[in-house]
């Protein structure tokens, strides 16, 4: 906070001169002594519930929960609010409790996985602060606690023994993330949360044939152009037109052009489209299902409705005999083998569960819903799945499961259960 300015100290030319010197200092002592400067992580103590409660905390909190407590930021609120557990004639029960209710609730960073266990009374933990933090003039906003790890012990020096009644307005609670809505009143969609066996066994190099068939395409053999996806099928005018196995579109479509050259050459191309690859090419960046403008690609218009040629060029694609073998192959490289690489730089269990996990959503949302949904891999896999079923890329979240990402994880459910092998 700004000091405030005698307007005397302006006609006294020695007074003047010290409160400028006085400033000065206050300022290379912030910016060189200030130990909360450029600090992100604060470790915090939890000031709610206590023994009794937390025993029944611990029983009765679901998996893939977020949890919300009263927090104590070490180093900060010993500058501004007493400790509701030092000694003292005037440290009554009554004004503990009260002490304890100013300070900050916390919401947890992620849902409690399996790993996890819900914040007791004495727990240290690790806080963020999305907003303005402490190392910003002291501000607390947006405070975000990362769960302790199962078998770790709490420290109840305050609440044993004094019989500290800690009511249910100063105990921790379930919340569904921004809303502060009851995480009760969300419908998980059946998704299981316990443990899944995260086995290295559980791995085949083949999962991603199962997945792309089963999980993205839901069988690969319905109707064509209705709610599933097949080889051989053209469809608009979603997107200006959808090909395929995987509804390759636009862009997307240019690495099943480059496949097709490299496995039945130029000349392919030209007989099917009667243009070049590199200018079919371009023409699919163009592919939109209203004419307007796109970034870096200019005007746009529904190449399902205004291109007949194209449409019977990719039609002339679908039902060659290695369309299959070409779709395949585009699928896997840039699903499949980027879904290893991102699993294995996260440090997620190789399982093949695991895989279709994020080869599903990164068919769905690309590689930035992926990490929104898992929080860059800090999540569980099946926090995960149920972040992509209950939010937005923009983690805004859903009082429903979204209908087609439920059938996503359903399909997940059933072709790579929990703990199973293929």
């Amino acid at each position: 906070m700004a000091k405030r300015l005698n307007p005397d100290v302006i006609s006294d030319t020695f007074s003047l001169f010290n409160t400028l010197r006085e400033d000065m200092s206050n300022q290379v002592f912030d910016l060189h002594f200030n130990n909360l400067r450029g600090k992100e992580d604060f470790k915090s103590r939890v000031v709610s519930s206590g023994p009794v409660a937390d025993v029944e905390m611990v029983n009765n909190f679901l998996l893939g929960s977020f949890i919300n407590v009263k927090i104590r930021t070490l180093g900060v609120h010993d500058h501004c609010v007493p400790d509701p557990c030092s000694d003292g004639h005037y440290m009554t029960p009554e004004n503990r409790k009260k002490l304890i209710s100013m300070h900050p609730s916390c919401l947890s960073e992620s849902p409690m996985g399996e790993d996890n266990r819900p914040p007791v009374f004495g727990d240290h933990v690790v806080v963020t602060f999305k907003g303005a933090g402490p190392n910003n003039r002291g501000k607390m906003r947006q405070p975000r606690f990362i769960f302790p790890y199962r078998g770790g012990e709490s420290v109840y020096q305050c609440a044993n023994g004094l019989a500290i009644d800690f009511d249910s307005s100063f105990g921790s609670s379930v919340f569904s993330v921004f809303t502060g809505t009851p995480f009760s009143a969300y419908n998980t969609g059946g998704l299981d949360f316990t443990s899944c066996g995260d086995n290295q066994a559980d791995y085949d190099p083949n999962w991603w044939i199962v997945c792309l068939e089963q999980v993205i395409a839901l069988g690969a053999d319905g109707k064509r152009c209705s709610w599933g996806k097949r080889y051989d099928e053209v469809c608009g005018p979603t997107d200006g037109g959808i090909v395929g196995i995987a509804h390759f579109m636009q862009s997307s479509l240019n690495p099943v052009v480059d496949e097709i050259v490299k496995v039945l050459g130029e000349s392919q191309i030209k007989a099917w489209f009667g243009i070049s690859s590199t200018k079919l090419k371009n023409h699919n960046k163009k592919c939109a299902v209203k004419a307007g403008t796109r970034k870096g690609v200019g005007k746009t218009h529904n190449c399902w409705k205004k291109d007949k040629w194209w449409v019977e060029g990719w039609e002339q694609f679908v039902k060659h005999p290695q369309t299959k073998e070409i779709q395949q192959t585009v699928w896997k490289r840039r699903y499949a083998d980027r879904t290893e690489k991102w699993i294995s730089k996260r440090g997620w269990p190789k399982t093949n569960r695991n895989m279709a996990i994020i080869a599903g959503l990164w068919n769905s949302g690309g590689q930035g819903g992926v990490n929104t949904w898992s929080n860059y891999g800090k999540n569980t896999p099946q926090q995960t799945a149920w972040n992509y079923m209950h939010k937005t890329e923009k983690a805004t979240p859903l009082s429903e499961p979204h209908p087609h990402r439920k059938k996503r994880i359903d399909a997940i459910n059933k072709h790579f259960p929990c703990g199973k092998e293929l």
